[in-house]
């Protein structure tokens, strides 16, 4: 695939994936096939889970006679994956991106408006959250399908040891602190409150989380270039951000610990009181419980991660999953849209 022009689409801030990307076109490279000639059209992504992708997968290809769809799933480094294959010119048919990427990538795919009015129908943006088509549109294109929401920042705490330590789930900045003191101050090997830092899709999350609680929708204007990462709104975020961390709000070494599998083996080893997550871990709730064959006596639950005053706009604890058809393989755009779950 050849390169026929150079753009740089780059976020000022280390907590923001930034990159080069150049936008794509000429020839196209040639469709992989299957042993019997099925076109295979490739799918990439970190979610859904397995079992969930597979029954979509299956579904779609056995009620096709010219196409095969392939799910291939990361679940570690899915962002730094796509980026190196998309430069590369060899990236996948289908993409799934978080509401914040698709400014990043939407030189390199294909908008899917009048695709999805022929697959669809043109009332199809009514029978999706209002929330999602917004998100997924910019400059008046579609630059993507949602598919499903997610709740971003997720706070998962075991209940059975916040009691034993006296502590209510908190729901504020104020309380987050007072419950860690309190765990704290109890003398024993537990952390308060993991975040696996070392991930940078977790901090964009809390760190988006941050900024809409600041300044509702702020964020976006500044992906857009149409507000500055040094605006006020965003230099409180950051500071608060920064607090999380200088107060020891997070637990020690926070920044040298991955989400996956770090945060994970110290939340559900009972090491860990509370987990900032995602709503789509919620299953690992249910699993723990089965791998107990329901005699487990710990008690586990979730809510959003808040740090400042709980009644302030929650529309940005959800992180949106979306796929977007490549510009890879022009012709297969329609079966691309196809093969996406509306």
């Amino acid at each position: 695939m050849k390169f026929k022009k150079t753009k740089v689409l780059a976020a000022a801030s280390v907590l923001t994936l930034s990159a080069l990307l150049a936008a794509c076109g000429g020839e196209d490279e040639k469709q992989a096939t299957t042993k019997d000639g099925k076109t295979i059209i490739s799918w990439w992504g970190w979610a859904p889970q397995p079992e969930a992708g597979k029954e979509v997968v299956d579904a779609f290809n056995k009620s096709q006679d010219k196409y095969v769809v392939e799910f291939k799933r990361y679940s570690e480094d899915y962002e730094k994956q796509l980026q190196v294959a998309m430069l590369s010119g060899k990236g996948p048919d289908i993409i799934g991106l978080k509401e914040p990427m698709i400014q990043q990538y939407k030189d390199r795919v294909v908008p899917v408006d009048s695709y999805m009015d022929k697959a669809a129908g043109k009332g199809w943006k009514d029978k999706f959250v209002e929330l999602g088509i917004d998100q997924t549109t910019i400059d008046g294109k579609q630059y993507a399908v949602p598919i499903g929401f997610t709740g971003q920042a997720y706070l998962m705490y075991n209940k059975t040891m916040l009691d034993k330590y006296g502590v209510t789930p908190p729901k504020n900045y104020k309380e987050t602190v007072d419950a860690v003191k309190k765990i704290k101050a109890s003398g024993d090997k537990v952390i308060p409150l993991m975040l696996g830092a070392k991930d940078a899709w977790i901090d964009i999350d809390v760190y988006n989380v941050l900024s809409h609680q600041v300044a509702p929708g702020y964020i976006q204007k500044v992906l857009s270039g149409e507000a500055k990462w040094t605006d006020d709104e965003m230099v409180k975020t950051a500071q608060i951000w920064q607090d999380l961390f200088e107060k020891k709000v997070f637990q020690e070494g926070a920044l040298g610990l991955a989400t996956y599998n770090d945060g994970m083996n110290q939340f559900f080893d009972k090491k860990a009181a509370m987990w900032v997550i995602g709503s789509w871990e919620a299953h690992s709730m249910t699993t723990a419980e089965k791998k107990t064959n329901g005699k487990s006596k710990t008690s586990l639950a979730s809510h959003h991660f808040q740090t400042l005053q709980a009644e302030q706009n929650s529309r940005s604890s959800h992180r949106s999953i979306w796929r977007l058809p490549s510009t890879k393989n022009q012709n297969n755009k329609k079966v691309q849209l196809n093969s996406l779950p509306s």
